[in-house]
């Protein structure tokens, strides 16, 4: 349960609808209270207090340990399988991830049949395939090229979940316009209308349907990446393969194209994590810009 206390001199109308929106958007479970949105012009004040246990010290220490210990694995122990329990656990956790108007434009094969690992394995090159052939079990991600047939039952799945109609009718708009289509002239019109437009106001940039499902997976993928490593599953996420051979041998639809396959499992003894090493990164300041890219941005410490 949620204790909130507020002192707050609002400006007009609008900030007080902002400002129910936010409270409305808490009671369904929409935004979690400690996201509260203000608008600037309002003079809002608010502290919110939670009486559960969270502990953001606590997460970010495990997040930290997860993210740096987590390496690919080359070699998994074909002696050990990855329970059941577990990996609906952390399939359940990577259909968390987020994705451009919620529309979740991904489905993922789990191969975990020694019969069908065969098939997989030898539609990948040759350093993959012993990944797939010993891993407890790979899953094939698959991205929505479509995403536009999807529209009305993500937004009846809105509306079941508690989200205003109004915003449900936006959502669907602005899902139909920018992805909605599968037609590629149409998409070309709209990139051109767009990128004209922009021109005198911000417009989203038009992506290709591959390039936009794509980003929209791979967001899913890392989540089920680091929710294995969470659980103490090794992982290889490999793109050495042909994806054309492993619709067929998966019997994907042409309307899905594959990004990335993720094997999971034990790693073996050469593989444990006292022996195995991180690969190195980029210097911080290469990678990482502030406030413009003429500036790096140098740690603090």
């Amino acid at each position: 349960m949620k204790l909130v206390s507020l002192s707050y001199a609002f400006s007009g109308n609008r900030n007080l609808r902002c400002f129910q929106r936010f409270i409305y958007d808490v009671a369904i479970g929409a935004r979690p209270a400690t996201s509260m949105f203000i608008p600037t012009s309002s003079k809002v004040r608010c502290r919110i207090f939670s009486n559960n246990s969270h502990n953001p010290d606590a997460d970010a220490e495990a997040f930290s340990r997860i993210v740096k210990n987590r390496t690919c694995t080359k070699e998994f122990d074909p002696s050990k399988s990855v329970p059941l329990e577990t990996l609906e656990k952390i399939l359940s956790l990577t259909q968390r991830a987020p994705s451009s108007f919620n529309l979740q434009p991904y489905k993922a094969v789990i191969v975990r049949d020694e019969i069908v690992k065969k098939r997989v394995a030898y539609c990948m090159t040759d350093n993959n395939i012993k990944k797939v052939l010993n891993a407890s079990l790979t899953l094939v991600f698959a991205s929505d090229l479509k995403p536009g047939q999807e529209i009305d039952k993500i937004m009846a799945l809105e509306r079941e979940h508690g989200l205003p109609e109004q915003v449900v009718k936006a959502r669907k708009f602005g899902a139909t316009v920018f992805v909605g289509s599968s037609n590629e002239a149409e998409k070309v019109v709209k990139k051109t209308l767009f990128s004209t437009i922009s021109q005198v106001t911000q417009m989203p940039t038009i992506n290709s349907s591959e390039g936009w499902a794509f980003k929209n997976t791979m967001t899913a993928a890392q989540t089920f990446i680091l929710g294995c490593h969470a659980y103490g599953l090794a992982t290889a996420p490999m793109e050495g393969f042909d994806a054309r051979r492993i619709r067929d041998a998966l019997y994907i639809p042409d309307r899905y194209e594959i990004p990335v396959v993720v094997s999971v499992g034990y790693p073996s003894e050469e593989e444990k994590p006292s022996v195995r090493r991180t690969t190195p990164r980029l210097p911080y300041e290469d990678v990482f810009y502030m406030d413009s890219f003429d500036f790096p941005a140098y740690k603090s410490s």
